[in-house]
């Protein structure tokens, strides 16, 4: 059926929208529904992410943000008398970042807190990314905060140290 269309009727009031597949010339409010669905809204868990540690596993909704800096410990002379310096060559440093994770329910976000209180080396996994795993120990603060958007989804912000495999 070409001329099929999906409508999806966002409730206002609060309750689960409405989705409707009706026939091309039906109008939202006409009769001619072919089919009616209404869902209770569940996000849809897709797993990529996931922290392990001697405790167990976290695996957040999202990961809203990664933010890391790795320092370069190249040492460069500035010779007397000359125009190209010296350079000392030296390997870089492990990241030192900061992790912003997302969880659906205030539990699973306490329970992220909480395990980045134990005295523990994390590794951190990603399906979508399979080269970008790393080990890393919670340095600084961990901070758990409901996400400012609006939602009754919590954030979860760990500062981290990686840590050589």
């Amino acid at each position: 059926m070409s001329d099929d269309i999906l409508y999806i009727d966002t409730a206002v009031d609060g309750t689960d929208p409405n989705i409707a597949l009706m026939d091309g010339t039906a109008d939202p409010t006409d009769s001619t529904i072919m089919m009616m669905y209404a869902p209770t809204f569940v996000p849809e868990w897709a797993p990529g992410t996931t922290i392990t540690y001697p405790g167990g596993a976290i695996r957040p909704y999202l990961v809203l943000g990664f933010e890391a800096h790795r320092a370069n410990r190249n040492i460069v002379h500035t010779l007397l008398d000359s125009s190209n310096p010296a350079v000392t060559l030296r390997s870089s440093g492990l990241m030192t970042g900061a992790l912003n994770l997302l969880f659906l329910t205030h539990a699973d976000a306490r329970a992220c807190d909480l395990a980045h209180k134990t005295a523990a080396v994390f590794t951190f996994a990603d399906t979508d990314l399979p080269a970008g795993g790393f080990q890393y120990v919670p340095i600084d603060e961990t901070t758990i905060q409901l996400d400012p958007g609006g939602s009754s989804c919590w954030t979860v912000a760990v500062p981290f140290q990686e840590v050589a495999a």
